[in-house]
């Protein structure tokens, strides 16, 4: 019985985040063909985050329900990190595909939006313009280099953590234990 269960976490999770990293390579796409500078907005990530705890908290609270109203915090875990995993992996191998296949040219021009956007935040915080110049095409190539597909698989492996801790706070909303009465 265990083992069946488990499937039934494994399987609707991974479902549901494939469903979730497929909606973000179609909200990637379609950011690509309105304003290719969306790309690199400093808040993509952060905006990326709080949808998907958004929507595994929907999910995995309607995931609960399908099996008897209540989910172990256990299985509210697993089911939320298999979620986050699956997703990012999906987002992760388009990124790589887009930056490398797709439009390897998108690499230089988001990298030179980074670069510009690093060297703007330095200047407000007091750099000399002489330090900003000598240092222009390390920050430049450090850009590069994280568009990348090296960069994106570490930042994939990156985000499981972050996404672990995140997972703790969503499995509290999704869990619930069955009362003290029913079992025993």
């Amino acid at each position: 019985m265990e083992e069946n269960e488990n499937v039934s976490v494994y399987g609707s999770a991974i479902k549901t985040g494939l469903m979730i990293g497929l909606c973000f390579v179609m909200l990637l796409v379609l950011m690509y063909i309105i304003d290719v500078d969306l790309l690199a907005t400093p808040w993509l990530p952060v905006g990326a985050l709080l949808i998907i705890m958004v929507t595994i908290v929907i999910f995995g609270v309607k995931f609960r329900n399908q099996n008897g109203g209540y989910l172990s915090y256990g299985k509210a875990f697993l089911y939320c990190i298999v979620v986050f995993a699956s997703a990012t992996l999906l987002s992760t191998v388009f990124n790589i595909l887009h930056f490398t296949v797709i439009d390897p040219d998108l690499v230089s021009y988001i990298g030179d939006i980074n670069t510009e956007n690093t060297i703007e935040r330095l200047r407000s915080r007091g750099r000399s313009e002489a330090g900003l110049n000598s240092q222009y095409e390390l920050i430049r190539q450090r850009n590069y280099d994280q568009l990348g597909p090296k960069w994106f698989l570490i930042r994939y492996f990156i985000l499981l953590l972050i996404y672990a801790v995140f997972t703790l706070l969503t499995t509290l909303i999704v869990k619930r234990s069955k009362p003290i009465e029913d079992i025993y």
